[in-house]
């Protein structure tokens, strides 16, 4: 059995402020910290045999806290990265609206398949993200996989691995430090938590 165990990184102060982060590098806030700090807390007793997390900062310092109780490398891979936003980067989904409110209105109706200004859609996300997670999977049978992302690569994740359908996908939403649990047993899936943060509380 393979048991995967997905983590958004902590706060940011654009995460505070409501800004689309993407792409953009944007560090860990104090509270995000503290966020990842627990979060480590919580699972310091897992078993964990490999760890992957993305190449921006927000989400390797998360990973940090986390892989300091296990003896594992952290690897850091693209794929993981944030899908990027493009134009929206750094604005509040109200100055999106205003600034660029035909393409608003477009990826509203359709938010799978919409590309954010400049940016990538759900569905180029996956694009990037489902070679990977199958090959992670076929490489690491009976282990326990530790994967510190961003919201929306874990939405995809968790989509690919449970069998969600697109608009599903589209509207889960993972809170920073979030502990979402897939097992698969002979390729079975079984959700054990989803987007669980009580560690913040």
């Amino acid at each position: 059995m393979i048991k995967i165990i997905l983590v958004r990184h902590g706060s940011t102060n654009w995460t505070k402020e409501g800004r689309y982060q993407g792409s953009t590098d944007v560090p860990l806030s104090e509270e995000g910290l503290k966020q990842a700090r627990n979060a480590a807390k919580r699972l310091k007793k897992e078993k964990i045999d490999i760890a992957y997390t993305s190449k921006l900062r927000r989400a390797i310092d998360t990973a940090k806290e986390i892989v300091k109780f296990h003896n594992v490398e952290l690897i850091q891979v693209e794929e993981l990265n944030e899908r990027s936003y493009g134009k929206w980067e750094g604005l509040t989904k109200e100055e999106v609206e205003k600034r660029y409110a035909d393409n608003r209105v477009a990826y509203e109706k359709e938010r799978y398949k919409i590309r954010p200004l400049g940016g990538e859609s759900f569905l180029d996300l996956r694009n990037r993200i489902e070679p990977f997670i199958k090959k992670v999977v076929e490489k690491n049978k009976d282990k326990a996989i530790l994967i510190v992302s961003h919201n929306g690569p874990l939405r995809i994740i968790t989509g690919i691995l449970m069998k969600y359908g697109e608009e599903k996908i589209a509207e889960l939403y993972m809170q920073p430090t979030s502990l979402t649990v897939i097992s698969l047993d002979n390729g079975k899936p079984t959700i054990h938590l989803m987007n669980c943060d009580k560690h913040n509380t």
